[in-house]
Formats: structure tokens, C-alpha cells, sequence
């Protein structure tokens, strides 16, 4: 069966109504007559891309143009507010916008002249701050420090940068993620420099007592022999082992080391070892090694 189409003449759209297409019905019903408002209007006008050269968008339907650029020719037709001293432009009754809104709002002084709070260009008025000014004479990070808390702070961030570590509250060491890994930055700075993972007796040191300072300048490589109560040629023979090139560096022969008895754990031989320490790694003579790190 085929659909009934409009009764008016060169229609052609489907019937909703008393033998009318959608248009038809809708003019009729409010003006009493389905060809009152003119011909119907149809949208066949093809769309075209905007003339403005590097713009991607596409012209309004019966315009050269998009709507972007028709509303910014528009506002520079409007030309500057017509409140006197007001530099900004004009949009609505030849007002720029704040002076409409108060316009519109009745305010008795709608016409007095807007305050500048956004000078930008100048520097920040937080002191050692170089970026330029965002709002109410503050930079953007400032600004936003104030208007959360009423206080802009201090210069510089108040969050390491991604990648920079966070100090523990609790012990002052400062620790990083290195391939997925949670490690102590002192610990992984002095790896660096030396080539090689720090071994289990081995502890950096801060010189200046500044546990978040791992600067290569303020630290050095601390060790402690274990375990403690050793025997002293076992301690010898780690040192030996481990330490040949301190061992070389040393100036002239070191110190006479007791042997322990054949035949016995130590006794008292080992126990005066075990009072007067490992003999100095270092020109650093009776320096007691640590395993904190300062």
C-alpha cells in the first residue's frame, strides 16, 4: 500500500494529520491556515569548509564563513564600550560585558570603571618568583595557593617535581622508584659513583649530618664488619679480601695484631680484640662505623 502523501501541492511528504504533511499540520494548527508563514523552508543549501585561511571548520549553511569567526567579526564591528575610559569591547547596548550585567542588575553605579586585576607581563609579587603575573599580582601557582588557603607561600613548589623522591617524615632519608623498586636515594647515589651494589656491611654517610643532602660531595662510604665479637683473624682475612686497595694505600706497615691462641675459642685474646675494635680503614684512626648512614 502506498503512504498517503500532503494535499498541498508539490509536497510530496508523508501525511501526519487532516491530510497534511508535519509542516502543514503545525502552520494550520496555529494560524489557522497550512500555507500561512510562507513556503516551507528546506535546509539543501550544501555545507562548504570556512574561508579563513588554516581553519578547519565548516560555514554556516549560506555563509562563507563558521560560526567562530562570524561571532569574532561581529565583536570587532561592535568597537570599544561606550561607558567612557572603558577599553574593553562592546557586545550587548554598545556595553562591554560587566558593565551590561550591571546594567541589567540596576546597580546606581554601573558606569564607574572596571578594576584591573589581572596585570599580566609584570612579576610575581611573591618575592624571588620570576613568572610573570597570573591574577591580583601573583604568578598562576601563587595565585591558586592563595585563593585555596588565603596564603601564596613560599617561592618555590611545595611538591617535588615526578621522578625527584619524597622524604620520609619519620627517618629524614629521602627515597626514590628505580624500576619499580622503593630505594633509599643516599644508598643509590653512592651505587652510581662506585659501579656496583653496596654490600651488606657497607652504609653511606652523610658529611654534613643532612640526611636528605645526597649530593656525591657529602657522601662517603662507611663500613662495619660483622658479626660482632668476631674472631680477629676472621677479621683480617675481610678486610684482606675484601679491602686489598685501602690496605695498599696505607702509609707504612700497620699496627701489631694479636694471634689467637692454637687450641682454644679466643679467651681473653679475643676479648681485648673485641674491646680495642677493627683496626682504621681510613686516616680517620679510632672512627667507630655506623650502619644509620649519618
Amino acid at each position: 500500500m502506498t503512504p498517503a502523501v500532503c494535499s498541498i501541492e508539490d509536497c510530496g511528504l508523508p501525511v501526519l494529520a487532516r491530510g497534511w504533511c508535519t509542516a502543514h499540520y503545525q502552520r494550520w494548527s496555529r494560524h489557522g491556515d497550512p500555507l500561512a508563514g510562507g513556503a516551507r523552508r528546506r535546509t539543501t543549501l550544501p555545507l562548504v569548509p570556512c574561508s579563513y585561511e588554516g581553519c578547519e571548520r565548516m560555514a554556516r549553511r549560506g555563509n562563507t564563513i563558521c560560526k567562530i569567526h562570524q561571532h569574532r567579526e561581529w565583536q570587532q564591528a561592535q568597537g570599544a564600550c561606550s561607558v567612557e575610559g572603558c577599553p574593553r569591547r562592546a557586545g550587548a547596548r554598545g556595553l562591554c560585558g560587566t558593565h551590561y550585567q550591571r546594567w541589567r542588575a540596576g546597580d546606581e553605579g554601573w558606569q564607574e570603571p572596571i578594576p584591573e586585576r589581572m596585570k599580566r607581563g609584570e612579576a610575581c609579587l611573591v618575592e624571588g618568583c620570576p613568572q610573570p603575573v597570573y591574577a591580583r599580582g601573583y604568578c598562576a601557582m601563587h595565585h591558586q595557593r592563595w585563593h585555596r588557603n588565603g596564603d601564596p607561600g613560599p617561592v618555590g613548589k611545595l611538591k617535588a617535581d615526578r621522578g625527584a623522591g619524597s622524604v620520609d617524615p619519620k627517618s629524614g632519608y629521602r627515597y626514590l622508584t628505580v624500576n619499580g623498586r622503593r630505594i633509599a636515594e643516599h644508598r643509590y647515589v653512592l651505587e652510581q659513583l662506585l659501579g656496583r651494589p653496596l654490600e651488606p656491611w657497607e652504609t653511606p654517610h652523610h658529611r654534613n649530618g643532612q640526611r636528605a643532602d645526597n649530593r656525591p660531595e657529602n657522601l662517603e662510604l662507611w663500613v662495619k664488619p660483622q658479626p660482632a665479637g668476631q674472631r680477629l683473624e676472621d677479621l683480617i682475612t675481610f678486610i684482606v679480601e675484601h679491602y686489598p686497595g685501602e690496605l695498599e694505600s696505607r702509609d707504612g706497615p700497620g699496627p701489631a695484631l694479636a694471634q689467637t691462641p692454637a687450641g682454644n675459642d679466643g679467651g681473653p685474646a679475643r676479648d681485648e680484640a673485641n674491646r680495642a675494635g677493627p683496626p682504621p680503614l681510613s686516616p680517620r684512626a679510632g672512627r667507630t662505623a655506623r650502619t644509620s648512614g649519618t
